[in-house]
């Protein structure tokens, strides 16, 4: 197991625990956004606690394709809700080991072995500008995780129509039908906007990774830029 390999399980285990964190604000959308918020700093110091790994030189290979950071990650941290939503929701622990053994391994030894992106992911033909904040690689990464959340919770609400959805809804609009339909006008203005917000922390997450893996090497260089220089 590589040093690599270490780090970003320590990253998927940390999303695991946010959600430990998260849990008593899952009833709703408004409360998971404000549990989001409340506890970033903390979740952001943990992340930057965990060691990163020094490379030596950075991969210029080429057939890159999706694997990337920033993809991979986006890709860990829906696995990482899926896998909780399967062990405390579902109370699936067949499902969930599955899922870990089959397709979190996978992720994590791909993001183990990532290089850097040719050009931009993910992106959208769109007039709408999202820009985050985030300045460092693990506040992206939380916010990337973070966004995921709110995505998922949408789509849950949305798609699954669960009987905690529905009561979710009952108890928020009653019987209510204006209501309902300016909810889900919301929605349909807001998802758009969330996943703009989500295609551009994909791409942060990307930058600020591999910009301060280059910071690291800048003594010693790649094998290309020795050879340049």
């Amino acid at each position: 197991m590589s040093q690599h390999f270490q780090y970003f399980q320590s990253l998927a285990t940390a999303y695991r625990n946010c959600l430990e964190t998260l849990s008593p604000y899952w009833s709703d959308r408004h409360s998971l956004k404000t549990g989001l918020q409340r506890h970033r700093d903390e979740a952001i110091a943990i992340l930057n606690t965990f060691q990163r790994p020094v490379l030596q030189e950075v991969s210029s290979r080429q057939g890159i394709g999706l694997n990337t950071v920033g993809l991979l990650t986006d890709r860990l941290t829906i696995l990482t809700i899926k896998e909780w939503q399967l062990q405390y929701y579902h109370k699936n622990q067949i499902a969930t080991q599955k899922l870990y053994d089959v397709e979190i391994l996978d992720i994590l030894e791909a993001l183990a072995n990532a290089a850097p992106a040719k050009g931009a992911l993910n992106s959208k033909l769109t007039s709408h500008v999202s820009s985050p904040t985030a300045h460092t690689w693990t506040a992206a990464a939380y916010d990337l995780f973070a966004t995921n959340i709110l995505i998922w919770k949408a789509q849950d609400f949305l798609y699954n129509k669960s009987d905690d959805s529905e009561h979710e809804l009952r108890n928020e609009l009653g019987n209510d039908l204006e209501r309902s339909l300016d909810l889900l006008h919301t929605y349909t203005i807001w998802l758009p906007k969330m996943n703009l917000r989500r295609d551009a922390l994909i791409q942060r997450c990307e930058q600020l990774y591999w910009q301060s893996t280059l910071s690291s090497l800048d003594q010693g260089y790649t094998s290309d830029e020795r050879e340049r220089k």
